[in-house]
């Protein structure tokens, strides 16, 4: 998941290796003096984003997510540059796939 260019982007490698980003516009002066609570659902078949338990939007895709030594993981960067300006907090991994009950 990254914030860049006014725009929230969660990408996913598959091992088949295909790369697939859902990217939502999204306006930073939603994010300012306020906690707000942004997550990320991939199920293998499709991609969701959410903000405050509200779905903004979601894309298809399909696969196994690449964990290999060569894929990479980033929450608040990009490619270790374009660094979040802000707090992170409660940063939850899951190993499977949140509903929209679970979330809200």
């Amino acid at each position: 998941m990254q914030y860049f260019n006014e725009t929230l982007n969660f990408g996913i490698r598959t091992i088949d290796g295909n790369y697939n980003e859902l990217r939502v516009p999204f306006s930073s002066n939603l994010l300012l003096n306020n906690w707000t609570n942004i997550t990320a659902v991939y199920n293998g078949n499709k991609k969701y984003i959410y903000l405050n338990g509200t779905l903004l939007d979601s894309n298809n895709q399909t696969g196994n997510i690449d964990f290999n030594s060569s894929s990479f993981f980033n929450i608040g960067s990009y490619q270790n540059s374009e660094f979040f300006k802000g707090k992170l907090d409660n940063i939850q991994i899951w190993n499977t796939a949140l509903s929209l009950s679970e979330i809200q």
